[in-house]
């Protein structure tokens, strides 16, 4: 009869794979920012400015597309390509330990992110990630409207003090206007990273080695809120970072089991060129962090910082240098790597 085997039994229907769970909130993502809560060591301060009370920043990372999932709910699927687009508002800011404690004017660096992988297996402990990253526009500014360098202490009425003329051979890196000054710059990024992964009995990431290079440009004419041409001899505005990263996962630490997590290690180097003289043309940044698995994302770290500041028109005010320890949040949830190698 139709449908049946030669021993009369109904013949088997189609393979039904498992059903994925609904689409999550917070996606998985690599190579991209965590949020970081912290304190300084011993505390520091740009030029002319009160010490540094903390420093936050946000990173929201919202997927317009995200196909992370494939690596652990697709069975049958034997590695590839992964697509995933985002919008990023990162968010940076400082308090200071001045009366009333002011906030400084904020760094605000929206983005798009279009970021493509190709992942494989070579055993069923071995995974390999190479990521291409495009970020065709990113906008950096602070929402001041300010004279970028002022006369005299920038702590009265915003725009009360006169402006200082700026010669980019010669710059007036200690009469920054940190409390109000403008600084406006939109950029595009390009790079690659790639990063080996050994995986444990249940095929949890266990341990990670990975590399890469970011190439950021700050061209004079790049969308809206782009750098002007004067700010531009200071700023240098073409960058080239190199990261490395190593991961290990630890059953238990100090012999507490409950606190079983991944310890973490960074470090990078940023090449700046053309800035002008007195403002440092290079970044170095070296940082260790502890993510316990039962925190929700959340750790602990500590960051040594040397170079160029990351805060806005800080950047004319000298090198920085700086000890941070605080609070990491990654937003990114571990995968199962359940995937099959190719035959």
């Amino acid at each position: 009869m139709p449908g049946e085997d030669d021993l009369g039994a109904p013949a088997p229907g189609p393979l039904v794979l498992p059903r994925p769970p609904p689409r999550r909130l917070l996606p998985h993502y690599e190579f991209l920012e965590d949020s970081t809560f912290d304190y300084f060591v011993p505390n520091v301060g740009p030029a002319g400015d009160e010490p540094l009370a903390f420093e936050a920043q946000a990173a929201p990372h919202l997927f317009l597309w995200n196909g992370w999932q494939k690596v652990q709910w697709q069975p049958l699927w034997h590695g590839g390509w992964i697509h995933s687009a985002a919008v990023t508002f990162l968010l940076r800011l400082r308090m200071v330990a001045d009366r009333s404690a002011p906030v400084r004017p904020p760094s605000y660096m929206p983005r798009l992110d279009y970021q493509a992988f190709r992942v494989w297996k070579t055993r069923r402990d071995r995974v390999h990630v190479v990521e291409l990253r495009l970020t065709p526009w990113g906008h950096h500014s602070n929402g001041q409207q300010f004279c970028s360098f002022v006369e005299g202490d920038p702590g009265g009425v915003p725009g009360s003090q006169p402006c200082i003329p700026i010669d980019p051979r010669d710059p007036p890196t200690d009469e920054v206007n940190y409390r109000s000054g403008d600084f406006s710059t939109s950029f595009f990024i390009a790079g690659a990273h790639y990063a080996h992964l050994w995986l444990d009995g249940d095929r949890w990431e266990s341990r990670r080695l990975a590399g890469g290079f970011l190439f950021e440009g700050n061209p004079r004419s790049w969308g809206p809120g782009t750098i002007d041409e004067t700010m531009s001899k200071l700023y240098g505005p073409w960058r080239l970072r190199l990261d490395l990263e190593a991961r290990q996962h630890l059953a238990s630490a100090f012999g507490w089991t409950a606190l079983a997590g991944m310890l973490r290690g960074s470090a990078s180097l940023e090449l700046i060129w053309e800035t002008a003289p007195g403002i440092p043309g290079d970044r170095e940044l070296v940082e260790a962090s502890w993510l316990p698995d039962r925190a929700g994302g959340a750790g602990l770290f500590v960051r040594f910082f040397s170079g160029q500041d990351w805060m806005n028109i800080l950047f004319a005010a000298g090198r920085t240098t700086m000890v941070q320890l605080g609070v990491i949040w990654s937003l990114s949830p571990p995968l199962q790597y359940t995937f099959q190698p190719r035959e």
